[in-house]
């Protein structure tokens, strides 16, 4: 898709990028011991978690985004 201007590289419409924490027992754990939110983060992605840039990344490979675009809306993975 895209015109002349841009050529052939633009997108048409809008996609969603997701990102689904399912509670573990080990995340349940470090919540009881109040921990920072880098401990949460780590285990979150241990347990299988995604980030949003993540997720960005996997459409940029499918063609489907461009990395500028999910550089721009997403939040840096730390």
């Amino acid at each position: 898709m895209g015109c002349v201007d841009c050529r052939m590289g633009g997108f048409l419409g809008r996609m969603g990028l997701y990102e689904l924490l399912t509670v573990s027992e080990a995340l349940k754990d470090k919540i009881t011991q109040a921990p920072s939110i880098d401990v949460l983060r780590r285990q979150a992605i241990a347990d299988g978690m995604r980030p949003l840039r993540l997720a960005g990344a996997l459409r940029v490979a499918e063609g489907l985004t461009t990395l500028d675009e999910v550089i721009a809306t997403t939040p840096p993975l730390d």
